[in-house]
């Protein structure tokens, strides 16, 4: 904590919150001004029974949103951050038919990944050393877990933050 660089965690706090904050209330406004549709599913359950939406917000937050990672105080302060601001904004638009969830992953099978395992061999073995199924996220996963949250499947969730992460948050917490 004391090692960390006060600029790179404004930088952090910039792309990661304001982003996501800005993008989060440009959207509510626009979904506060469209039409209010009924949620159908199937015809065992009834659009009176699961409401009406005007939207789903699904914001990206981290599994480093509920555990802290060592050296990294500036990411887990701003993915912190992230699920806080998706449960406020929840709670805001709630009553205008909008969801707003987080997805919270651990680590994903992405570029920027990718290019780290390259520079540090170690980081690959020690990934799945942490991750009890043994392997890293794929980016389809993530998707996957995105599209359901913006489906009618998910009409009752809002609030939420959904940890995609192999079961890594289990065994830390163990």
């Amino acid at each position: 904590m004391a090692e960390a660089d006060a600029s790179e965690f404004a930088r952090f706090l910039t792309i990661n919150v304001t982003g996501t904050f800005n993008v989060t209330r440009a959207v509510s406004a626009a979904m506060k001004s469209q039409e209010a549709r009924p949620v159908t599913v199937s015809a065992s359950c009834t659009a009176v029974e699961r409401g009406v939406c005007r939207g789903a917000i699904v914001n990206l937050g981290s599994a480093s949103s509920y555990v802290a990672t060592p050296g990294l105080v500036h990411y887990t302060t701003s993915k912190h951050a992230v699920l806080g601001l998706s449960k406020n904004a929840a709670l805001d638009n709630i009553a205008h038919g909008i969801r707003v969830n987080c997805l919270c992953p651990t680590w994903v099978d992405t570029p920027m990944v990718q290019k780290a395992m390259a520079s540090l061999p170690d980081l690959e073995p020690m990934i799945k050393a942490l991750v009890p199924m043994g392997r890293i996220a794929c980016v389809q996963e993530v998707a996957d877990a995105a599209l359901f949250m913006c489906s009618p499947r998910s009409s009752y969730i809002t609030g939420s933050g959904l940890i995609l992460d192999g079961g890594a948050t289990i065994a830390r917490n163990t």
